[in-house]
C-alpha cells in the first residue's frame, strides 16, 4: 500500500504525481522524466525517481530527503541524486550525516549545489535549466527540457 495518497494525472503520456499544501508537504514527481520536483516526507512513490529537484530548505519541500536517500539505499537502488540551491548544500550534508549516525549506517548522496543560469543533465536528451525564483535566500526553479 502506497505510504501517500498522492493525486495522479497523465498529460501527453508523461504521468505526474504529487502533493502539495502549504506549511504541510510539497512534492511532484514525474516518473518518466526520472525527476521530482521537491520530497516533501518523501511518500513511497517518488523513492524510485534517481533526481530530486530541491527548490529551497522550508520543511515542507525538504522534510524527507534522508528518508528518500536512506531508503533508496535499503531497497539496493543507487544513491539519489539531489539538486540543490547551492547555499543548502552545507545543511543538507549534516541532516544526512547526523540521521545516518543515527541509523547506525552511511547514507549515499550525490549532492549538486546550483544556482540560477546551471544546467544538469538528467538523461542523454533531458537536462534541467536552474532559474532564480523570490521565495527564501537561494531558493530556484527548475525547467525540464528535451533536446532533440
Amino acid at each position: 500500500m502506497a505510504s501517500h495518497n498522492l493525486a495522479r494525472i497523465t498529460i501527453d503520456e508523461l504521468d505526474i504525481l504529487g502533493y502539495s499544501v502549504a506549511g504541510e508537504e510539497t512534492v511532484v514527481g514525474m516518473p518518466q522524466l526520472d525527476v521530482c520536483f521537491d520530497v516533501g516526507r518523501a511518500p513511497d512513490q517518488i523513492i524510485p525517481i534517481n533526481h530530486v529537484l530541491l527548490t529551497h530548505g522550508h520543511m515542507d519541500h525538504a522534510a524527507g530527503i534522508a528518508y528518500y536517500l536512506s531508503h533508496r539505499k535499503f531497497s539496493g537502488q543507487k544513491p539519489g541524486t539531489v539538486l540543490a540551491p547551492a547555499n543548502l548544500l552545507k545543511p543538507l550534508r549534516e541532516i544526512i550525516d547526523a540521521w545516518g549516525k543515527l541509523d547506525g549506517n552511511k547514507i549515499p548522496a550525490e549532492l549538486v549545489g546550483v544556482i540560477a543560469g546551471d544546467e544538469y543533465k538528467i538523461k542523454p536528451n533531458l537536462f534541467v535549466k536552474v532559474f532564480p525564483t523570490k521565495h527564501s535566500r537561494g531558493s530556484v526553479g527548475y525547467t525540464v527540457i528535451e533536446s532533440r
